[in-house]
């Protein structure tokens, strides 16, 4: 987009939000590292407007509005919380542009450390079972031995993310089993441990995640299996489920007809409580839940 008046950048700004709130596809991380990017080409561009009070204003003012754009990612409210600290003092957009690229890269390490720390407390060999797409998960996919590990995944509806990672898994040359979110109880006395991403970790240690994850970490507590969390700290909110609107889309996605007296839900997120998690597991530490 040319950007070269208030209006453009506003109109820029709008643009980014609708992007962001629209993306159904991609993990929370990946989101949030995409709304970094964003504000940091944001930053170059409001740093050309010649009104210099105006531009940090827009800058701090899409800040604002991208950290409630999705309130169950927390990742995206605790990246730009990070970059907003890191820029209090400075004065220059592209610094603080320079600032958001740098955080990006630190949220790729993170996940990379939180993976190796993860792989300490897996067994060394046997079958996980993971639900939704998650790049923490796929970066764990990548790290295991091929000859060691089965990965059981779930479809993930409406969106069907499971497929992405199913595929990833086959190119990894990973054995994988693919199943709709019925069979978990059905599959679960095969499985050695449950691994989930997070879109957000609560202040009294439950956690947001696709819908789905409720019943996972439910069939895992009755077969007692373990349940891992896997993300980056700066998932951590200090508000708990009482504060948090989990989002609901389109009734369309599921497919089902108009009919009399019928309503659809389409919750995305749901919350799955602290004491059906055995440990969160993040760059710092290992959380160990206690329960």
């Amino acid at each position: 987009m040319n950007v070269s008046t208030e209006n453009d950048l506003q109109r820029l700004a709008e643009q980014i939000c609708q992007e962001i709130s629209s993306n159904l596809t991609d993990g929370a991380s990946q989101i949030a590292r995409q709304t970094l990017m964003a504000l940091a080409d944001f930053c170059c561009l409001a740093d050309r407007l010649p009104d210099k009070q105006l531009a940090p204003q827009m800058v701090a003012n899409l800040a604002s509005q991208l950290k409630s754009v999705r309130p169950c990612m927390g990742a995206i409210a605790g990246l730009i919380g990070c970059w907003q600290e890191r820029i209090a003092s400075l004065t220059d957009l592209r610094q603080a542009s320079a600032v958001a690229l740098e955080l990006v890269d630190c949220s790729h390490n993170a996940v990379q450390e939180a993976v190796e720390l993860l792989q300490t407390v897996l067994p060394r060999s046997g079958t996980l079972l993971t639900h939704s797409y998650s790049s923490t998960i796929k970066q764990l996919l990548a790290q295991l031995s091929t000859d060691n590990y089965r990965i059981i995944c779930t479809e993930s509806r409406p969106g069907n993310e499971g497929r992405r990672l199913a595929a990833y898994a086959s190119a990894l040359g990973i054995a994988c089993t693919y199943i709709t979110e019925a069979q978990v109880g059905i599959v679960m006395p095969k499985v050695n441990a449950v691994v989930l991403g997070a879109d957000c970790i609560l202040a009294d240690g439950s956690v947001v995640n696709k819908s789905g994850s409720y019943l996972l970490a439910l069939a895992a507590k009755a077969h007692q299996r373990p349940v891992y969390v896997v993300c980056e700290s700066f998932k951590q909110q200090v508000f708990t489920a009482e504060a948090l609107t989990l989002e609901q889309h389109a009734a369309e996605e599921l497919e089902l007809p108009l009919l009399p007296g019928v309503d659809v839900l389409n919750q995305y997120f749901e919350v799955v409580p602290a004491e059906l998690i055995t440990d969160i597991v993040t760059e710092k530490d290992l959380h160990l839940s206690g329960h």
